[in-house]
């Protein structure tokens, strides 16, 4: 006989969670979630008393998967042991499920006496990771119940939580506490950071932690100045007390706090101290000012935790006014050495520098208001500035010539003043200046003169400066009865043409606001320009008698003299008609600026004509061939050559005139 079985209750599974191995047991449960890896070891016996063949375990997973391994040949009571693995897939239907592992699945060994043992199942439970949530807590003072809440943790396979809060009461001390409802009360009776930590455990003993950090602050000390009076006159003294205070979470409630008065400081640089006790760590303070204004009174009060709680008292102190002002200048065009109210001279936009000193108690001197200001000979302010200090220095400038007064009121800083003093100021006109001018190269009839001129000034005047150009010395374009001052162009550039040559003087002039003048010269001298001769023919190759026409459409001059130019026309460059020694410049001919040449030849030949356009001064010339062919008999030799087309057409009428005539004397007869 011989008997296979999964022998019962032997079988083992070791499950690996990350790097976490763990081998499970009835007693913590069966259970596993997605990505677990489960290792089962399942020992095969044969309970027979006879040995059995090889067969096979074939293990059926819950995702209906299957894995077989193969058994060995078993000896009477003998046994093998088989390991399979399965990793628990994200899509495994969360509950409780079953392994089972059957021996010979196929049924192929009919001499097993007891087939019904050869089936084993194994439970296990697919379930989740309950998934921890502790609410934040914000920072929060001493002595607060705080409530550290988990109830937002949840457990997705459902079933109980339970949470362990272990929780830093003070400084590297721990408690522990175990709550069902996931919730615990707690306050923290000094400050500091303390760590919390939560563990979740579900039904099927997984977890979950998490941590937080409770910051819990110090509840800061508490103090009050009391003093016997709110004024008091200089030099009197007073007794300030710090009895009103305390620290609510104290660790030493006989002296809760420690107290540090810090007493202001006076304006020479000594620091007061109280005077009863010689110290300022102490409950009362007396003192003494000796200064007009606010004397205020600072008190800090430490508590066991070092945090400080810092009051004032603010003492009013009575005033009085500042004096012995003085006023003086440095720099200007005299010494100006003499305090006001002395007369200080200066120029326009000249910058010099304004001083002011005065006396007043001790805490008042460097906090002084000084406001001065500026006021013409109109009653109108130039300028007016202020500053603050023991002392004031300005600097100032004035852009207007004429007779300013300067006023100088001295305040404290409860407005207080020592009354207005005031010094005088003659302010003189700076002149413009213009910069000469180079040489300048001639320029031709009706081109354009271009020419920049360069200018100066203080700087309040530079911009209000009348700025011209005088193009006509000899000419009162303004009727002023003064010739050289006229703007014929304003501005600092010039554009202008002349139409006749000749020397022309041009004065560039700058005017500031008190009439001061400066002027530029520079001479210009404008020249004749040549005309430009342009002769077109409508033909350059005619026939002996065929009128030749020679435009002279291009020709070109400055606009001054194109209305003047002669135009002259030499028939023939090789022939001296005149009889001047010069064949090239014989005036055959002479046409209008518009008109053009009209001539017939009456021998062949090339012919050189020359046109000569002259402006009364400059002359310049365009020569064109034309090419005449042909001979010089015939009728048309007989009508002459210079008759032209004209003279030819004449001719045939006589002669035609001729014919008729003869024919009606035929005809008489």
């Amino acid at each position: 006989e011989l008997d296979y079985r999964p022998r019962p209750g032997g079988i083992s599974l070791v499950r690996v969670r990350d790097n976490d191995t763990m081998t499970l047991n009835p007693l913590y449960g069966f259970n596993a979630i997605a990505g677990d890896v489960l290792h089962f070891t399942v020992p095969i016996d044969n309970k027979g008393m006879s040995g059995g063949p090889a067969t096979e375990l074939e293990m059926h997973a819950p995702d209906d998967t299957f894995q077989r391994l193969n058994i060995n040949a078993l000896p009477p009571v003998g046994e093998q042991t088989l390991q399979f693995s399965w990793t628990v897939p994200p899509t495994q239907q969360l509950g409780l499920t079953n392994f089972t592992f059957e021996v010979d699945p196929d049924d192929l060994m009919p001499q097993d006496v007891n087939q019904s043992n050869d089936l084993s199942s194994f439970p296990i439970f697919i379930g989740v990771i309950p998934v921890v949530n502790l609410t934040a807590i914000e920072s929060s003072y001493t002595l607060i119940d705080l409530l550290l809440d988990a109830t937002g943790s949840n457990d997705g396979d459902g079933g109980s939580l339970h949470c362990t809060f272990e929780i830093e009461t003070s400084e590297n001390i721990f408690e522990i506490f175990e709550e069902d409802d996931c919730q615990k009360v707690f306050n923290w009776p000094d400050d500091g950071t303390f760590s919390v930590y939560l563990t979740i455990t579900d039904e099927e003993n997984d977890r979950d932690q998490t941590s937080m950090i409770v910051e819990i602050l110090n509840r800061a000390p508490w103090v009050n100045i009391t003093s016997p009076s709110e004024t008091l006159p200089a030099e009197s003294n007073i007794t300030f007390n710090a009895f009103d205070s305390g620290d609510a979470d104290t660790l030493y409630s006989e002296a809760p706090v420690d107290a540090l008065w810090i007493l202001p400081i006076r304006s020479d640089g000594f620091q007061y101290q109280c005077e009863d006790e010689g110290t300022t760590i102490t409950m009362t303070c007396t003192v003494t000012p000796m200064e007009e204004g606010a004397f205020v009174m600072v008190l800090e009060v430490t508590d066991d935790d070092g945090e400080i709680t810092s009051t004032q008292y603010s003492l009013q102190v009575t005033n009085i006014n500042p004096r012995d002002v003085v006023m003086t200048m440095s720099d200007g065009t005299t010494s100006n050495g003499d305090p006001a109210p002395s007369i200080w001279n200066v120029v326009e936009d000249q910058e010099v520098s304004l001083k002011g000193e005065a006396v007043d108690t001790m805490n008042d001197q460097d906090s002084l208001i000084w406001n001065w200001a500026s006021i013409d000979s109109d009653d109108n302010f130039v300028w007016q500035e202020s500053t603050n200090g023991a002392d004031s220095e300005i600097q100032v400038s004035w852009s207007k010539s004429g007779t300013h007064h300067v006023e100088l009121d001295v305040l404290d800083d409860d407005g207080a003043s020592a009354g207005v003093l005031a010094g005088f100021v003659t302010v003189t006109n700076v002149p413009p200046t213009s910069e000469p001018f180079s040489a300048q190269l001639p320029v031709g009839e009706d081109r354009p003169f271009k020419l920049t001129g360069f200018y100066s000034d203080t700087q309040s005047d530079v911009d209000s400066l009348q700025v011209c150009w005088d193009v006509d010395l000899a000419n009162d374009a303004d009727d002023n009865l003064v010739n050289f001052d006229d703007c014929d162009y304003v501005g600092d550039s010039i554009n202008h043409s002349w139409p006749v040559a000749g020397e022309y003087t041009v004065r560039f002039h700058v005017t500031d606001d008190d009439g001061a003048v400066a002027e530029s010269i520079v001479n210009v001298s404008v020249v004749n320009l040549r005309p430009k001769a342009v002769a077109t023919a409508e033909k350059t190759s005619v026939s002996v008698g065929e009128e030749v026409v020679i435009s002279s459409n291009g020709t070109s001059d400055t606009e001054s003299d194109i209305s003047l130019l002669i135009f002259t026309w030499d028939l023939d460059i090789t022939t001296d008609s005149n009889g001047d020694g010069d064949p090239a410049n014989d005036p055959d001919s002479l046409t209008s600026r518009t008109g053009s040449l009209h001539h017939t030849f009456e021998t062949s030949g090339t012919k050189h004509i020359r046109l000569m356009v002259s402006d009364g001064d400059l002359v310049d010339t365009a020569d064109i061939t034309i090419e005449v062919t042909g001979g010089s008999g015939g009728f048309l030799g007989v009508m002459g050559e210079t008759a032209g087309v004209s003279n030819l057409i004449i001719a045939l009428l006589v002669v035609i005139g001729a014919l008729l005539a003869v024919g009606f004397t035929v005809v008489k007869k």
